[in-house]
């Protein structure tokens, strides 16, 4: 998004604060590194949290261009890692899941293999499965029955050591957010190309 796009965002937000207000509906909103000062004093007036897309995989250092996780610690309360965009191994995912929580910040762990899972302390983060075969690709939705959805969230499930709800991550969209939200497994999920749009993402927050 420009940020011509995001201050357009912003507007909506205001005026429709009352999107915010379900004290059962946890939202976090994760803006480019660059746009993240300008939800800032939103988020506080309306009552979201504030993540991060992403940090580096270093501490500190000469690294141009990375963002570390402290500096991303005086803007948000979360991070996203291992984005499947983003394409990173599972060791790079696991040492900057590390540093986030080391940090203080609250890591969105991303994974798309249903055993990638037992790498991490699900205690400790927010666990994301992105489904990969209902992906959205240039604003398209692809559309995975969602009994196929619940089936492998069960399967997640079953790894963990402690009863823990997943976020689910795939083609989330005014459509089939109702379908989703009733699955058993799932606490919440991961909205992508949808949430660009207020109007989208209002309409999801909504019917969760």
């Amino acid at each position: 998004m420009s940020t011509h796009q995001v201050l357009a965002w912003v507007e909506k937000a205001k005026t429709n604060s009352k999107v915010f207000s379900n004290p059962v509906v946890k939202v976090i909103v994760c803006p480019s590194f660059i746009h993240i000062p300008l939800l800032t004093e939103l988020s506080t007036k309306l009552g979201f949290y504030l993540g991060s897309q992403d940090i580096s995989v270093h501490t500190s250092g000469s690294h141009t261009g990375e963002v570390a996780a402290f500096q991303v610690k005086d803007f948000c309360r979360y991070v996203i890692v291992g984005h499947s965009e983003r394409s990173e191994p599972l060791d790079v995912v696991t040492k900057k899941t590390k540093l986030a929580l080391e940090t203080g910040l609250i890591p969105i762990v991303c994974f798309a293999q249903p055993k990638d899972v037992l790498t991490f302390d699900e205690q400790t983060m927010l666990p994301v499965w992105e489904d990969p075969k209902n992906i959205s690709k240039n604003g398209m939705y692809a559309n995975e029955p969602v009994s196929n959805i619940e089936t492998t969230l069960k399967e997640i499930t079953q790894h963990f050591k402690t009863p823990h709800s997943l976020i689910y991550g795939g083609s989330v969209n005014p459509i089939n957010i109702e379908a989703l939200s009733k699955i058993e497994y799932l606490g919440g999920v991961l909205v992508g190309n949808a949430s660009l749009d207020f109007n989208s993402f209002a309409d999801i927050i909504g019917k969760l």
